[in-house]
């Protein structure tokens, strides 16, 4: 019941709204870039921005005035096509936040085609942000 009440955790919960398949998988193994993913605790501009290590929370790439969160970098930001796409070929879905861990629980492939798509992409934004660091 905490789980779904919780007020923090919100993302994650998005990810993950029932806990007892995840909980009960019998593959896939979480890694740093998959935490990133599920927590949105990484190198993305919005929560850099929280603790004042980039002065703006918004998305150098798309220049929409888009907030770079996990979702949009994980799945909106066109800077992370060929990810995405690389992963939706694997996995043979059309990945959204509201689907994306249902998909890693159908199989190992599965997992794992995400799961580098996360690498993948965290390591850019990684990449991107100590650049902006050598820059300023």
């Amino acid at each position: 019941m905490r789980w779904n009440n919780a007020t923090t955790g919100r993302w994650t919960h998005r990810l993950i709204p029932n806990l007892t398949p995840w909980l009960q998988r019998r593959h896939g193994q979480v890694d740093f870039y998959l935490t990133q993913m599920i927590s949105g605790h990484g190198c993305f501009k919005e929560y850099l921005h929280r603790f004042k290590h980039e002065p703006n929370p918004y998305c150098d790439h798309c220049g929409t005035g888009s907030i770079e969160d996990a979702e949009h970098a994980l799945f909106i930001c066109p800077l992370f096509v060929r990810y995405r796409a690389e992963a939706e070929t694997t996995t043979v879905c059309n990945l959204t936040a509201d689907n994306v861990m249902s998909c890693t629980l159908e199989s190992q492939s599965k997992w794992d085609a995400i799961a580098n798509m996360a690498a993948g992409i965290l390591k850019e934004l990684r990449r991107r942000e100590r650049s902006r660091r050598i820059q300023s």
